[in-house]
Parts: C-alpha cells; structure tokens; sequence
C-alpha cells in the first residue's frame, strides 16, 4: 500500500484531506471501465467508490493531495524521531 493510501485510509469515513464528503456523483460508464473499477478496487482491498474517489480526487487536486501526504510524512518522521509532541 502506498503512503499516499495510508494517509486516507487514517481518515474517518465521511472525512478526506480536502474536505468533507458530501458531494455525490454519479454517471454511468461504459461496461469494459466498470469492470475494471470493480477488478482493480477489489485487488486494492477498497470499494468501487473508494478507488472512484481516489481517482477523481487526484485528477482534479493531485498536486494538493501530494503535498498533503508529503506533510503527514514529514511530522509522522519527526514524532517517529521522539522530536516534539511531548514535553518532558
């Protein structure tokens, strides 16, 4: 699984590093790209609407989303270090 999983997989389920989930999409696709949804979703061990979001999300603010997981690297290296967070 790739850091960039982790990151959002941490987050509670109606929450995302851009926001709430409260817009919903829906359209219909053409059989061969669904099937490959479901395929590829289940090989991720996610849902069909997990891996669509994860997809339209990097599509549309993929920049924001690395630099958001390169972030949450960052302080997880520096609490992994013992550097702040407590105070002794």
């Amino acid at each position: 699984m790739s850091d960039f999983e982790q990151m959002l997989m941490a987050r509670a389920p109606y929450t995302h590093p851009l926001g709430k989930l409260t817009h919903e999409s829906r359209t219909l696709l053409p059989e061969c790209v669904g099937e490959k949804l479901v395929t590829t979703a289940a090989s991720l061990g996610m849902t069909e609407a997990e891996l669509t979001r994860d997809i339209l999300c990097q599509w549309g603010f993929g920049e924001r989303l690395d630099k958001i997981a390169q972030e949450r690297r960052r302080i997880t290296a520096v609490n992994t270090a013992g550097i702040g967070g407590q105070e002794q």
